[in-house]
């Protein structure tokens, strides 16, 4: 009966949240793809569910309206770019603002090559950014990516990073940890670490990086709500600059 009930009371919380999103209320607007709106999409989770959330024409989220605002004009158009686990909503953005272009992900299908962070197989010195937003979380050897990114990049080349934080020192995973242990403790089963903010910026430095920090609060509160940017675990962007 308890299940019934919850599978019913989702299905109606789903139906009025569409509702409300075609309300003639233009409150909220996508700076990636111009929708304007009531409110943004709900995203649905069963611990992290996020209201105001999801463009309903591009799918971006908040981290992703909010390293568009941030970094709209900082891709050049000579830069040979390099995007791992690319999103949709910015791939054509990325790709259109750079002279060459390429993405990777270790699954197939999911980008334009099947490429691995940790081992890369471009050579040394050869893009000028690297696009990598919530990837890191996700591996076990970020030491070992962030090493490869290093050394693909050209000398002042750049590495843009999101990945989710919480406070300031990083939670680890434990050795034999399962799926429901991390969920609980990083609110997703496929990350094995949640990130803290000083402990992340420490970690591009050791790797050799010149980095600043840019977040939600660069920003007026006036974009902030437009735009739907805030939510507390992605509100920060990383920049890392290969030293010479």
């Amino acid at each position: 009966m308890k299940n019934i009930f919850l599978k019913v009371s989702k299905k109606f919380s789903r139906s009025i949240d569409n509702l409300s999103i075609k309300m003639p209320l233009y409150i909220r607007e996508c700076p990636i793809c111009k929708w304007k709106g009531s409110r943004f999409k709900t995203n649905w989770h069963k611990l992290k569910t996020r209201y105001d959330s999801t463009c309903p024409k591009c799918c971006s989220k908040e981290r992703d309206r909010l390293i568009y605002v941030l970094l709209k004009d900082f891709i050049k158009s000579d830069w040979i770019v390099y995007h791992a686990a690319p999103e949709g909503s910015l791939t054509k953005w990325i790709q259109k603002s750079s002279k060459e272009y390429i993405s990777g992900d270790i699954i197939p299908g999911y980008a334009m090559e099947i490429q691995d962070l940790r081992d890369l197989t471009f050579e040394d010195n050869k893009f000028d950014l690297i696009w990598a937003s919530h990837v890191l979380e996700h591996i076990k050897e970020d030491n070992l990516a962030l090493s490869e990114i290093y050394r693909v990049l050209k000398p002042n080349g750049y590495v843009v990073l999101q990945v989710p934080t919480w406070g300031e020192n990083t939670i680890e995973e434990i050795p034999g940890m399962d799926k429901k242990d991390r969920e609980k403790l990083f609110f997703q089963s496929d990350h094995v670490r949640l990130y803290g903010k000083n402990d992340f910026i420490n970690l591009i430095k050791k790797h050799g990086f010149n980095t600043r920090v840019l977040s939600n609060e660069n920003l007026s509160i006036e974009e902030n709500l437009k735009y739907s940017l805030n939510y507390l675990t992605t509100n920060y962007v990383f920049i890392g600059q290969k030293k010479k």
